[in-house]
Parts: C-alpha cells; sequence; structure tokens
C-alpha cells in the first residue's frame, strides 16, 4: 500500500512541477509579446509599474484636470485580450465595438462608465492606470495577469490574461 501511495506522491509532484514550468513558460511568452509589441508600434508606451504599459493617445494641456484620490472618473473603455494590440474585446461601453463584436450587452448598459478613483473596486491595474490621466485624455494600457485578473478564472476572463484596455476620459467630477 505504502509503494502506490509513494508512487501516486512521486506523479503528483512531476505533474505539479511540469504545470508551474508550463505556466511560466506562458508568461515570460507573453511579456516577450508585449515588448514585440511596443517595439514594433514605435509608439512611447510608459512602463509605470511590474510590466504595466502607458500610451497617451490624446494629449491634452498641463493645466487640464488629472484624476484623483476619491473623484468620481467618466470613462468610455474598451477591455481586449492582449494579442499583440486589441485581441476578442472581452466588455464595452460603446455601442458600435459592442455590437460589432457582438457581445450582446444591453444598449441601457452602453452608458459613460463611472467610477470613484481609490475606492478598489477596479481591478489594479485599472487603477494605477487611471492614476494622473487627464480630464478629455485617451489612453492604451497594456495590463499583466497579475494587475488584472490573475490566475483565477473570473467567468469571463480566462486565467493568466493579459488585458488591452482602451479608455477615454469623459468627465472628472472633484
Amino acid at each position: 500500500m505504502r509503494k502506490w501511495i509513494y508512487i501516486f506522491l512521486s506523479i503528483s509532484l512531476i505533474f505539479v512541477s511540469c504545470e508551474k514550468e508550463e505556466t511560466q513558460n506562458m508568461i515570460d511568452s507573453e511579456r516577450e509579446e508585449i515588448n514585440m509589441f511596443i517595439e514594433s508600434t514605435k509608439l512611447k508606451y510608459e512602463n509605470i509599474t511590474s510590466n504595466l504599459y502607458k500610451l497617451t493617445v490624446l494629449e491634452v494641456p498641463e493645466e487640464t484636470n488629472s484624476v484623483q484620490k476619491g473623484d468620481s472618473v467618466y470613462i468610455n473603455y474598451v477591455m481586449s485580450a492582449f494579442s499583440s494590440g486589441r485581441g476578442g474585446v472581452i466588455t464595452t461601453n460603446i455601442k458600435e465595438i459592442s455590437e460589432s463584436s457582438d457581445l450582446g450587452i444591453d444598449n441601457d448598459l452602453l452608458v459613460p462608465f463611472g467610477i470613484k478613483y481609490g475606492s478598489t473596486s477596479l481591478i489594479k491595474g485599472i487603477d494605477i492606470a487611471l492614476e494622473n490621466s487627464k480630464d478629455l485624455g485617451s489612453y492604451q494600457v497594456i495590463i499583466p495577469f497579475e494587475l488584472g485578473y490573475g490566475d483565477k478564472f473570473n467567468g469571463i476572463v480566462s486565467p493568466y490574461t493579459t488585458l488591452f484596455f482602451e479608455y477615454e476620459i469623459i468627465n472628472i467630477i472633484k
């Protein structure tokens, strides 16, 4: 009986070890794909923190309001799985993109998304990206899985999914 337990435990350890190595290879491959994408676009993505990259698409004047903790921020957005840029759309509040992506989102829900910045109701990568974003600014952010939905399936997004988040700030209420 002990012999079978040892065999079972040995096989289990090998399986777990292989699974961890496979996961790390997938993460490394994704990071390499992100770096290749950034280099190929020749755009000025800024590495904000822990492999989170932000690109300012539409510059706004320096004196424009910046997002600060406690502000109510209203945005239009598209969140996609990263695939050398925008991959399959996961969610949006933009009618045309929702319809063309066949998401089946009720038109009544396709309104600017309101966020109380700093309330931790968002995934960490979006919260980080919003910091110091400017009113009426437009941005693209590449969010690594560890600042997104992590290594767990959340019902829509698969584990280890890097996100491509595009947003435009419509209004900031102080």
